[in-house]
């Protein structure tokens, strides 16, 4: 069994477990110091696509685990994980392997905050401009 304590942001699934602390719905000024907090942020979305609060939580230094559109503010693998919907083994699988390999979870880390820290809005500017010349 795995010895961690989980934060659940957002909702309250009233899940009755000591180990998770469900908040519901925080205000804005308190999200970055749960990021700051948290060494992985697990976002199972079906339909968000690229949700801001990954790449906050990124450039707060979480490894984000998330689904395929969510998923395409990071390289799977090197800063996150991107799992199947619907797949909570997986998403558990991912926490473990974080969880018991310290030194992964703190590279993961580092390359999650430098891809974040790679997201400008200079950088979207630039893309978006050749897009639209290309048209």
């Amino acid at each position: 069994e795995i010895d961690l304590r989980v934060i659940v942001v957002g909702c309250k699934p009233g899940i009755g477990d000591s180990r998770f602390q469900e908040l519901g719905m925080v205000p804005f000024d308190q999200v970055a110091e749960i990021y700051r907090r948290s060494h992985v942020i697990v976002i199972p979305t079906l339909e968000d696509g690229i949700a801001c609060c990954i790449q906050e939580a990124m450039a707060s230094g979480a490894v984000p685990i998330t689904t395929k559109e969510a998923a395409e503010v990071f390289t799977d693998g090197v800063s996150g994980f991107e799992v199947p919907y619907r797949d909570s083994s997986n998403i558990a699988d991912r926490i473990r392997e974080l969880y018991e390999d310290p030194g992964l979870c703190r590279q993961m880390a580092l390359e999650a905050r430098a891809e974040a820290e790679g997201q400008t809005w200079a950088r979207f500017k630039n893309e978006f401009s050749t897009i639209i010349r290309g048209l």
